[in-house]
């Protein structure tokens, strides 16, 4: 069935958009200081359709018992950024460039899909066990230095420094920094070059180290290996 022109600017505009206000809103109380260390915004143009995006990127989201090291929502916009155009966003399930699509009807339920997704920790296993690593990888490096009878050095912090706040997905890399004896300070790059593996960079000034694995659940037995046979 056809419809008229004018009859489609009706419909139009008695849909429900959610201004870009509305969303700024909803995101400081879904991910307030408490929460995560850092929310940045930008704006980016689809290389297919044209179609204009913002994009929130999220970094260190860590309360209760969630725990989520990185992660993107995706909006698209009006080209005057004022408001959403389609009641429907995408966030970033797993690395790299995994996205799950989730609609929404209205600024009450966009709130609960994603309290929802962050609460259930909906995502998969990669962003999940790096996460996790991450609580508590400064402590299990010591474990591992220390069940392997190495006391030259200790770990004094391992912190992740993400490197831009929009890295393209393809290019997703996870910087850390590890501190050692709170002296010398090594810059770790962890990027996933297909299923199943992954490439871990350690550098200190011009020395650098490359090593790959199969199991991201490793990258603790893979930083004590790597201390122990090329740092100390």
């Amino acid at each position: 069935m056809k419809i008229k022109y004018t009859d489609f600017l009706k419909i139009y505009e008695q849909q429900s958009f959610i201004s870009l206000s509305e969303l700024e809103k909803l995101i400081k109380t879904v991910f307030n200081g408490t929460k995560v260390s850092s929310v940045t915004t930008v704006y980016e143009k689809d290389k297919n359709s044209e179609q204009l995006k913002l994009v929130l990127s999220i970094n260190n989201l860590f309360y209760e018992k969630t725990d989520v090291l990185h992660t993107k929502f995706v909006f698209l916009v009006d080209d005057k950024k004022t408001q959403l155009l389609k009641n429907k966003f995408f966030y970033l399930y797993d690395i790299n460039c995994n996205y799950k699509e989730v609609d929404f009807e209205d600024i009450n339920h966009l709130e609960t899909k994603i309290n929802g997704i962050i609460d259930n920790r909906e995502f998969g296993n990669d962003i999940k066990d790096l996460s996790d690593i991450t609580v508590t990888i400064s402590g299990d490096v010591n474990e591992w230095l220390e069940e392997n009878d190495i006391d030259e050095i200790s770990i004094y912090s391992i912190t992740y420094r993400p490197i831009v706040d929009n890295m393209p997905c393809k290019s997703l890399t996870f910087k850390f920094e590890i501190n050692l004896d709170d002296e010398r300070l090594i810059e770790l790059r962890m990027k996933k070059i297909k299923d199943n593996e992954y490439k871990f960079t350690f550098k200190e000034g011009n020395w650098f180290y490359d090593v790959t694995i199969t199991d991201i659940k490793g990258l603790v037995q893979t930083i004590g290996e790597t201390l122990k046979n090329h740092i100390i």
